[in-house]
């Protein structure tokens, strides 16, 4: 497991790489797409085609964000220069140069500062920070660090990014040995995140603690805060989280010489490395538990260990095989044994013959009267043939079993394997508590199609904003679950940038240019051109408002019994989008409570059923959601299942189903 210290950098070095990696793409057919732009709007998308790809093809982001730069300067738009001036200095922090890099990113917060956007001179001040850590300046790193976090403390108070500043401070005084003060600022971030319940980060920033403690051999210390990052590992059931917890309590009591309460821990995460299959993790925690047993003269047990360290090495070099290559090889062995088998037939019918040939030549040379005893020979020769022969099949058929059960269970792995990408899939969709907790009358239907879904769905809350998407990939099964976990982790990071706040557009954009490079859709090689349709709804608590962006995924809203449907772009999210497929139209509504709201993929209205076998169709599928929409969510959500099954009746399901439903 990473080393949960290293955190603290990792975290504030994303306010710079929430820029979406990029291949380079070919700038003649970037300025087709802004052609028709003016002004401020042809700056805007130049910077946001230059952050798109800056991290793998700096050089084109330097020349579209210059390009900005000139007309941002031309018609003094100041917004835009300080954008440019950002992102030219990113460039330069990318291929080294950083005293040019600190330049340009003074010039931006100089232009910030003026504007007072607060928010992006915090991200500045990070930036500055970050680039002064990678030279090794810690204290002009800490500086900045510390101004970012005066910027978070001015009213209205952020205690979101004071948390975040906070565990920098403390993560620079941690490396240069302040134990004291790296404490006093761990805590603080503690108290600010308990506040705003954005529990994620508790257990880890305690772990940072439990790694202080034990630097300052405060034992007892160090036990209390494990066990607080443990009992919040339990309870989110994070396993990497908890092998980790578990690992840590274990060096705990060995450096208070109780080796025995250490093996005891070491074990438990160990069996948690074995239940995700984890083999680098299960090889360490081996290793602890052989050194233990070692160090407390338990050679028996220290042999059995290292026994099994060295198998866990050995499986080590074999964890490749995948599901594919174990079907190729059933196939393989599968081929190899029928031509085994049928060059033994071969070989028998040529040994058969030969024993013939050998008979005919005794009766040419046996005379007359030995013909009884010649008879006799070869029944005799021949009762031996059969024998033999009856042998060799019977040999040949349990090999035939062997190769027979071997790939029955092939078969069983393959299908243990896909029973556990389901549980994978599970993981990263949300729960109806989770939902429930940020939407609280509402109601989610999820049907997979087959063991693992392509449709999947996400809600997260970030500084007071709900993000809601619902997400249907190509296809279902496998290949749908593999994209759905892809897309699910882009969407992620994109929302963890924070920087596509109250644009639902802007980030579908972002998700274009994610499988345009991520999928390699612009290689010569092998393409990969599916993608997702999808519907993102974003409620800002603070300023009351709704966003809403779809991708070919509309919206229906039912506002004092009135029907409303916003409808999508045509086109959905891949990596063959070009011109004005890359951009999507964002829909601002008014927030109006009691208002309900509904998204979902294609899935139930393309359901073949009824008394004629059709489809139940979109405008079928409306008309049910207004007629629920008077009762309560636990209602709707039987009435609309029991709709469904009615509906499909004997008939296959033919795709994923999501359909989620909430009030304001």
């Amino acid at each position: 497991m990473r080393s949960l210290k290293g955190f603290t950098f990792l975290f504030l070095f994303c306010s710079l790489s929430f820029f979406a990696q990029r291949k380079k793409m070919n700038l003649d057919s970037l300025y087709k797409t802004i052609e028709n732009a003016v002004d401020s709007s042809k700056v805007k998308k130049l910077n946001t085609i230059s952050r798109a790809i800056i991290t793998n093809d700096p050089d084109s982001a330097q020349v579209l964000s210059t390009r900005a730069l000139q007309i941002a300067e031309k018609i003094k738009f100041k917004s835009g220069i300080a954008t440019s001036y950002f992102l030219l200095g990113y460039v330069e922090n990318i291929k080294g140069i950083n005293d040019k890099a600190i330049v340009l990113f003074e010039k931006s917060l100089r232009i910030y500062e003026e504007l007072k956007r607060r928010d992006d001179i915090s991200n500045l001040y990070n930036s500055i920070a970050n680039v002064y850590l990678q030279i090794g300046n810690k204290p002009e790193a800490e500086k900045h660090y510390r101004k970012a976090y005066e910027m978070a403390k001015l009213e209205p108070v952020s205690k979101y990014y004071m948390a975040i500043c906070g565990v920098g401070i403390a993560g620079v005084l941690h490396e240069q040995k302040k134990s004291d003060e790296a404490l006093k600022w761990y805590l603080e971030a503690l108290e600010n995140f308990t506040a705003i319940q954005f529990m994620d980060y508790i257990p880890m920033v305690e772990q940072n603690i439990t790694e202080l403690y034990m630097d300052r051999n405060d034992l007892n210390k160090a036990e209390e805060y494990n066990k607080k990052a443990l009992d919040a590992f339990e309870l989110s059931q994070d396993l990497y989280g908890l092998s980790h917890a578990y690992g840590t309590k274990a060096r705990i009591y060995q450096l208070k010489g109780k080796n025995k309460e250490a093996i005891e821990f070491a074990k438990k995460a160990y069996d948690i490395t074995v239940q995700m299959n984890a083999l680098p993790e299960i090889a360490s925690q081996v290793k602890t538990i052989y050194e233990l047993y070692k160090s407390n003269g338990d050679f028996k047990n220290a042999l059995l260990y290292h026994e099994e360290l060295s198998r866990y090495k050995d499986s080590l070099s074999s964890k490749d095989l995948t599901h594919s290559l174990a079907e190729a090889e059933t196939k393989f062995y599968t081929k190899q044994k029928e031509t085994e088998l049928s060059e033994k037939e071969k070989e028998l019918n040529i040994s058969q013959e030969r024993v013939s040939q050998r008979n005919k030549l005794i009766y040419v040379f046996i005379a007359a009267s030995l013909l009884f005893v010649s008879m006799l020979v070869l029944l005799y020769r021949q009762s031996n043939e059969r024998k033999k022969t009856n042998k060799l099949l019977t040999g040949q058929k349990e090999e035939i079993e062997k190769q027979k059960s071997l790939i029955e269970e092939k078969n069983k792995d393959i299908t243990d394997s896909i029973q556990y990408s389901k549980q994978i899939q599970q993981a990263i969709i949300p729960s109806d508590q989770k939902v429930r907790q940020m939407l609280p009358e509402s109601f989610v239907i999820f049907k997979p199609k087959d063991i693992v879904s392509g449709d999947f769905y996400l809600i997260e809350e970030i500084v007071g904003i709900i993000y809601l998407a619902v997400v249907d990939c190509t296809g279902h099964g496998v290949p749908g679950a593999m994209l759905s976990v892809f897309a699910d982790s882009t969407i992620k990071n994109s929302l963890a940038s924070n920087g596509f706040r109250n644009s639902p557009g802007a980030l579908l954009s972002d998700l274009c240019f994610q499988f345009k490079t991520n999928l390699q859709s612009n290689n010569s090689g092998a393409n990969v051109n599916d993608g997702v349709d999808m519907s993102l709804f974003i409620l800002d608590k603070n300023q009351k408002k709704i966003f809403y962006a779809g991708a070919r995924c509309g919206l229906m809203r039912v506002s004092e019994g009135e029907v409303i449907e916003y409808a999508p772009n045509r086109w959905g999210i891949s990596g063959t989008n070009k011109g004005e497929h890359m951009f999507y139209e964002e829909h601002e509504i008014e927030m109006k409570e009691g208002d309900w709201f509904y998204l979902h993929t294609d899935g139930f209205a393309d359901q073949f059923g009824g008394p004629k076998g059709k489809k139940f169709k979109q405008k079928q599928l409306h008309a049910l959601l207004e007629k629920c929409s008077g009762k309560n969510a636990e209602e709707q959500k039987k009435i609309v299942n029991a709709t469904f099954e009615e509906w499909k009746g004997n008939l296959e399901q033919i795709d994923d189903i999501t359909v989620v439903g909430f009030k304001i």
